[in-house]
């Protein structure tokens, strides 16, 4: 009997990559097939390993969660201006950046897994990634605290309120009647306070968890490498989750 050695994720230049890769077959699949993102989701969630092979990319441990990420990403913005994954993982990023790390998010981490500050180990201050060793277990951990969060509010109420304002709507036929397309851009005929109003009051504590979480468990690669981030805590005014 011959073994296959699988190939592991050892770095975030290589998750990328990989997320790359994927994205443009995707592109591809869809090019061939002219179906929408939520046909290609549900065909290559049953079909994913023969796509993954014709990838070249069957031998890459934990890469069915890169292709479910993209998959889900897709589906989630089926509209009028798609964006591919390559730009959503960088507004992710964008978007959870708002200032490194303190002491204090160490000291939090080291009383939540109930450890000394000394088994916290800081792996991307930009992200707020942690490694907590707990009796030598690894433990992933981003951490924010209520400001931060905050800031992230702030950032995705922005980035949601520019994105509408950059649309356009397109109207092909009036009563059935088909015309010259009009074409009318959201920002021409919106008023942006108004706007900004109501978006605040749409982008919900539960939205920005969900946010935050869906923008690790697709961005970073320790997701990949030693399990998703799916436990969550408020713990001392902070925000914290981990694999």
């Amino acid at each position: 009997m011959i073994y296959t050695m699988m190939k592991k994720i050892s770095n975030r230049e290589e998750a990328n990559n990989y997320y790359k890769t994927i994205n443009s077959g995707v592109n591809d699949f869809a090019k061939e097939t002219k179906a929408r993102p939520s046909e290609i989701h549900k065909y290559l969630s049953r079909n994913g390993k023969f796509f993954l092979k014709r990838l070249g990319l069957d031998d890459v441990s934990g890469i069915e969660n890169v292709l479910n990420d993209v998959l889900l990403h897709r589906k989630h913005i089926e509209d009028d201006k798609v964006i591919n994954f390559e730009s959503f993982s960088k507004l992710n990023e964008n978007i959870l950046e708002v200032g490194l790390p303190t002491i204090e998010h160490e000291k939090v981490l080291a009383d939540l897994f109930n450890t000394s500050v000394g088994h916290v180990e800081s792996l991307d201050s930009n992200l707020h990634l942690f490694k907590v060793n707990d009796f030598g277990k690894d433990i992933y951990c981003v951490i924010f605290n209520k400001e931060e969060m905050g800031n992230i509010k702030s950032n995705l109420i922005e980035k949601i309120k520019s994105d509408i304002l950059s649309k356009v709507v397109s109207l092909g036929s009036i009563d059935s009647v088909s015309i010259d397309p009009l074409k009318l851009w959201i920002s021409d005929i919106v008023d942006e306070s108004t706007l900004y109003e109501r978006v605040s009051s749409l982008v919900s504590e539960s939205l920005i968890l969900e946010f935050v979480l869906s923008s690790i468990n697709s961005s970073l690669v320790y997701s990949i490498e030693k399990g998703r981030f799916q436990n969550f805590k408020e713990h001392n005014s902070f925000s914290v989750w981990w694999t």
